[in-house]
């Protein structure tokens, strides 16, 4: 049996070959995150000397309930720089997390404007399934505020009825239409 520790530091290579390894990561996560949080955060980091990032490990961060395991993705999405591919992995996963993860994504990339870069622009486009050309920056920040904001506060579902707003949801429990009229 290989040990879970080299599962991990060697997942990129086979991650094509094992797409269920997030799921293990994250039940190692939940069940003895003092021994493998550290991989996991070393490896996103950089700092391991054998492992290297793959979607297996963004998508068990960040399904994990744990707001300490979405940090790295969170500093890996901002670090991201010019590499659109490395934020589009990212930002693909994110249909296959939390609801808390999502929210903290959402929320990163408000707050460092990073909906100018055209990964995320494709990615709410595909979370939404809207079928954009070209849309505004002001248009992804509006949709990312709303979404942000009917998550946290169902409540609210109510008043953006009122306003004649239209989302469709992608969430980890499965798609949720919110369909104002």
């Amino acid at each position: 049996m290989i040990p879970f520790e080299d599962q991990i530091r060697y997942s990129c290579p086979f991650h094509m070959q094992y797409p269920g390894h997030a799921l293990l990561f994250t039940l190692l996560l939940r069940h003895d995150g003092a021994t493998f949080f550290p991989i996991l955060q070393d490896i996103v980091n950089g700092e391991d000397e054998i492992g290297s990032v793959s979607s297996e490990i963004i998508k068990a961060l960040l399904i994990s309930e744990n707001p300490t395991h979405w940090k790295p993705v969170g500093n890996l999405l901002l670090a991201a720089q010019r590499q659109e591919g490395l934020r589009q992995t990212i930002l693909e996963t994110l249909d296959f997390t939390s609801t808390g993860a999502l929210l903290y994504i959402i929320d990163l990339i408000l707050e460092e404007e990073l909906y100018r870069f055209s990964s995320v622009i494709r990615a709410v486009d595909t979370w939404f399934g809207f079928g954009w050309e070209a849309p505004k920056k002001a248009t992804i920040k509006r949709i990312l505020s709303t979404a942000s904001n009917l998550l946290r506060t169902p409540e609210n579902i109510l008043a953006a009825a009122k306003a004649r707003i239209t989302l469709k949801l992608i969430l980890p429990s499965g798609l949720r239409t919110y369909r104002c009229r």
